[in-house]
């Protein structure tokens, strides 16, 4: 008998993992609903993306270009989109950061480099 439930182990565990896995991903859907406000940048599942301009417990009303708005249910929202220009400003400034630190690295390399040139004409001469 015992031998039976541990054949069916194989069966249940993956079923176990996908339900566990799902709980994670309404959780996560849920707290996303939960964040909207009005004037967040949103993409629906279908593709659609645009401004956050009135909010019903149920429904989202979405611009997609100025005049034209529509109705989406709030769990047809997939997620909050970055907002084009701040996106390129955060990437001016993070290329700007990391480009004052390999600046930084690149003369230390070089100082360093210079040091051991300096090392071994000491020890040539």
């Amino acid at each position: 008998m015992g031998g039976g439930l541990m054949g069916l182990l194989p069966f249940l565990l993956p079923i176990v993992l996908v339900l566990f896995l799902m709980r994670g991903q309404n959780k996560k859907q849920k707290e996303m609903e939960a964040g909207l406000k009005v004037g967040l940048r949103v993409a629906t599942r279908g593709g659609a993306v645009g401004k956050v301009i009135k909010l019903t417990e149920r429904y989202a009303e979405i611009e997609l270009a100025p005049g034209v708005n529509v109705t989406f249910r709030r769990d047809a929202i997939d997620g909050i989109e970055v907002d084009p220009k701040d996106a390129k400003a955060k990437d001016s400034k993070d290329s700007k950061d990391s480009k004052d630190s390999k600046d930084s690295k690149d003369s230390k390399d070089s100082k360093d480099s210079s040091d051991d040139d300096k090392s071994k004409k000491a020890s040539k001469g």
